[in-house]
C-alpha cells in the first residue's frame, strides 16, 4: 500500500512538473507590438513557436515567420527576421512581466529590443 501511494506521488510531481515548465514555455504565445508592426505567436504542431505578421485588416500573414523559436532552460532562442536586411537572425528571447526582451546577434553585432504584450 505504501509503494503505491509513493508511486501516486512521484507520478503527480512529475506531471505538476511538466504542467509548470509546460505553461512557463508557453507565455510567449500572444499578440506582440514591435513598435512597427505586431506579430502573433503560436506554438506549432511540432512544438516550436511561431510569430507571424499581422495585417492591417486583422488577418495573420502566413508567408515569413518573424520568429521561429524552441523553448529550453528557461528561455526561447531561434531566428528572428529583419524586414531592413531581409535575413535572419540569431535570438535569445525571454519574458519580462507584458514585455518580450529580445536579444539579436548579427555576427559579432548585439542589440537588444523590447516588444510590449498587445493583448
Amino acid at each position: 500500500m505504501r509503494t503505491i501511494i509513493t508511486l501516486a506521488a512521484i507520478a503527480t510531481l512529475l506531471s505538476t512538473t511538466q504542467l509548470a515548465a509546460q505553461t512557463q514555455a508557453d507565455a510567449i504565445i500572444a499578440l506582440w507590438d514591435t513598435g512597427e508592426v505586431q506579430v502573433e505567436v503560436i506554438k506549432s504542431e511540432e512544438g516550436r513557436y511561431i510569430g507571424n505578421p499581422v495585417k492591417p485588416d486583422g488577418t495573420i500573414n502566413t508567408a515569413i515567420n518573424i520568429l521561429d523559436l524552441e523553448y529550453a532552460d528557461s528561455q526561447w532562442s531561434g531566428k528572428v527576421y529583419n524586414r531592413d536586411k531581409e535575413k535572419y537572425f540569431d535570438v535569445v528571447c525571454e519574458l519580462s512581466g507584458d514585455t518580450l526582451i529580445l536579444k539579436v546577434t548579427a555576427g559579432f553585432i548585439k542589440r537588444t529590443v523590447e516588444w510590449a504584450k498587445a493583448n
